[in-house]
Order: structure tokens, then C-alpha cells, then sequence
């Protein structure tokens, strides 16, 4: 049976529509879908605007081979009844992407944790991607592994702009070990981390090869050790937006922390992507980046210093990268050692083409004029404009990275 994508409209109607309305809905003969048979389609994106919920049933009901769901709401949508008639009326659901389509301050999904079990309960889910999930508290996770075996990516940014923030439980992963898990995402509003949440990942997700955990905004002072992720793993990917707790007073990083970083990072052998990203503190100094030597790293997110002797060991532990998203901060002074006044040198620096020869993607945040870097053929944060309209949105930076993956050999 070929693949067949649909496109529909979803409507705003959800509020007075209840379980009652449902249990009708499932005993009516006469409901038929009014426009043709869906059983060929496979993929669907749905769009908030104009359909009523009785459209979204006879659509479900009829679409019984449907594998790849898109919602982009423009509402506060997500009750329970609607989650129900996924998940009795598409067994075969594979993908669920459920983001906002409402601007700059999009509404929230009203979507809960149970409600999300319930859908991975009833379908071969496989990949699962929610944005503004406010109600999603993490209780799916101490669970979904006993119904969701064959889950390989999960993606879910617990934010809020028009409502309240759900209340939260304790985040961990429970006992059983889901073997098919290669990617974890999670970002926005996650509170009181504990050392249990990174020790529980390991033990529940081990074959994981991307972790990402960025903008963990609802953080405490008392934060787990993420090193142990990047210790007890073979990821391709880490991504960590570190948080200025782990600065001391004179703005550098926890030097415990950097240790355990530094001999985690020494025994990956197939780490492609290191996003450090955080405030203005540097997670390596000059002495770590001589004692590195990184060969297959491929792109580098994060902070670094502008002086030259820094960049040239970062060089010298990073040879091949094809993307480098930097923002250049003070090294951190050593007692032998101040940092190196550069007169704008490290511009000619990274316009040598024999410094990374195959890099595609580069972005330098300073505080002044960019550099001359016509050598390189893309610039991110910099002279865009001559590659994309005003109409046309530049790539994202994960965008971006996919890019140099595919052309290095790889796609993750």
C-alpha cells in the first residue's frame, strides 16, 4: 500500500466537547468520512484552525493505517478525549509531533502524562516530540518502559507562556530497561533534578547515542553530575547548557567538575557533536585542551577564549570539525600565565582555511565588528544575508549540524 500524506484542519472546539460526546460517536452508523477513504494515508499533519472535533474523529476512524501524526496547535488543545481517539483508532502510530502554531507566545498543550501513556499503550510509537507541554509532569517516565518498548527518540520542552506550569513529581526513569531508546531531549521547566535522574537514564536507556538537555531553567543548586552521562555512554551527541552554579565567585568553572569532564571526554571514541553551551565561563582551559586530542568531534558548541594560544590548542584537539558555534570569553588566568592581548588576530586565525579545512558552518558571537572571514563559505550570526532573503529564514543550528554530519559521512 503506498505512502499517502494528508493535510487537515483541526478545530478550536475542544472545550465543550466531552467522553460523552465520544461513546456517541463510537456507536453512530452513519458516521462516514466526507471526503474520501483515508486507509492509504500514512502520514498526516493537522493544523489548529477551522474542523470541529467530530471532523478529527472521522478522520482518525478511517485512517487506521496512519504511521506519522504532526499537530501544530493553535490552541490550547490536548484534552483526553482527543488522545483516547489516537490511541484506539491508531494502532499503527508510529511518530507523534505535537508543537504550537500560535507565534511568539504560543499556547500551551493541555496534554498530561496519563494521556501520553495511554497513546503509547495502544500504538507501536516509536518517536515522540512535544513542545510547550506544560501539564506533562514526568510520571510517564517511571513507567512508559513497561508499554513502550520499541520508543527510540523522546522530545519534550516543558514550557509555559500564556498559562501555568503543571505540577511536576520527581524525575527518574523506572526499572525496566528500554534497549531501542537512541535519543533523549529535554528542555524548558524540569525542577529539582536529582542525581537519581541521571543515574536511572543510564540504567533504563543504555544504548542512548544523543542526550540533550538544554535551558533546564527550573534547576537547583543541588544538580546532578551530567559528566557521568558522557562517562557511562557512547553518545554521538551531548548537548548541555551548563548553569552558572557551577561558576565560583571569580566566574570559572567548577575545576571537579571540568576534571570529570576532562576524563569522560578522553575515552569517547565516537563523540561526533559537544554542545557546552552556558553563561561566560570556559568548560576547558588552555592546560585541558593540551592533554585532548579529539579527532572524530565534528561540531563544537560553546564558550572559548580569544587567545591565540587557547585557539590554538583548541585546534589542536578538535582538528576536523565542520561546525563550530562559539562565543569567545576571557581565559581563565593560570598562576603562570595571563591572558594574551590578540588586536583582533584570532579573526585571521579562523580564516586560515588550513585551520579546519572542511568546516561548513561557523559563528563567532563578539561584542564588535565581525571579522573578516571571507575564506569561509558559511557564517552564521554574520553576513547571512547574502545567502537568505529577507523572506527566507536561515537554518537552525540543530539545522545546521545535520548538515555537517550528512557531509562527513554520518547521519545520526
Amino acid at each position: 500500500m503506498p505512502a499517502f500524506e494528508f493535510e487537515r484542519n483541526i478545530g478550536r472546539d475542544w472545550e465543550n466537547y466531552e467522553e460523552h460526546d465520544l461513546q456517541e460517536m463510537y456507536t453512530d452508523p452513519e458516521q462516514t468520512f466526507p471526503v474520501y477513504s483515508g486507509s492509504e494515508v500514512k502520514s498526516l499533519n493537522l493544523r489548529g484552525t477551522e474542523a470541529s472535533p467530530d471532523m478529527v474523529f472521522k478522520i482518525f476512524k478511517y485512517m487506521v493505517n496512519l504511521e506519522k501524526l504532526t499537530l501544530a496547535l493553535s490552541e490550547p488543545h490536548g484534552k483526553t478525549i482527543f488522545m483516547k481517539l489516537l490511541g484506539d483508532k491508531n494502532k499503527k502510530l508510529k511518530k507523534l509531533y505535537i508543537k504550537s502554531d500560535s507565534g511568539a507566545t504560543p499556547y500551551e498543550s493541555n496534554i498530561t502524562d496519563e494521556d501520553v501513556l495511554y497513546v503509547m499503550q495502544n500504538t507501536k510509537l516509536e518517536e515522540l516530540k512535544m513542545q510547550q507541554a506544560a501539564n506533562v509532569g514526568g510520571r510517564l517516565f517511571h513507567t512508559m518502559g513497561e508499554y513502550c518498548q520499541q520508543l527510540k527518540t523522546l522530545n519534550i520542552t516543558r514550557e509555559y507562556h500564556n498559562g501555568d506550569l503543571g505540577p511536576q513529581d520527581e524525575v527518574y526513569f523506572g526499572p525496566v530497561v528500554m534497549p531501542n531508546m537512541r535519543e533523549i531531549s529535554l528542555n524548558g521547566h524540569w525542577d529539582g533534578l536529582k542525581q537519581n535522574f541521571v543515574d536511572t537514564m543510564i540504567t533504563a536507556m543504555p544504548n542512548l547515542k544523543i542526550v540533550h538537555l538544554d535551558d533546564l531553567r527550573g534547576e537547583t543548586k543541588s544538580q546532578p553530575d551530567y559528566s557521568m552521562l558522557v562517562e557511562a555512554l557512547d553518545l554521538e551527541e551531548f548537548h548541555y547548557n551548563y548553569q552558572s552554579r557551577y561558576y565560583s565567585e571569580k566566574n570559572e568553572v567548577d575545576p571537579e567538575l571540568r576534571k570529570r569532564f576532562n576524563i569522560a571526554l578522553k575515552k569517547k571514541k565516537n563523540l561526533r557533536v559537544l554542545n557546552m553551551g552556558g553563561d561566560d565561563a570556559l568548560i576547558f582551559t588552555l592546560e585541558d585542551l593540551k592533554n585532548m586530542h579529539m579527532p572524530k568531534l565534528r561540531c563544537w558548541c560553546g564558550p572559548i577564549s580569544q587567545d591565540l594560544e587557547y585557539l590554538d590548542a583548541f585546534h589542536n584537539a578538535f582538528p576536523n570539525l565542520t561546525l563550530i558555534d562559539a562565543f569567545f570569553v576571557e581565559q581563565v588566568k593560570t598562576k603562570d600565565k595571563k591572558p594574551e592581548k590578540t588586536d583582533g588576530k584570532e579573526g585571521e586565525f579562523f580564516n586560515d582555511p588550513n585551520h579546519w579545512p572542511d568546516l561548513r558552518y561557523l559563528s563567532l558571537t563578539v561584542n564588535k565588528e565581525l571579522f573578516n572571514l571571507s575564506n569561509r563559505p558559511y557564517v552564521m550570526n554574520g553576513p547571512t544575508n547574502r545567502q537568505y532573503g529577507r523572506e527566507q529564514k536561515p537554518p537552525t543550528r540543530d539545522e545546521y549540524i545535520r548538515d555537517c554530519l550528512k557531509s562527513s559521512g554520518k547521519t545520526l
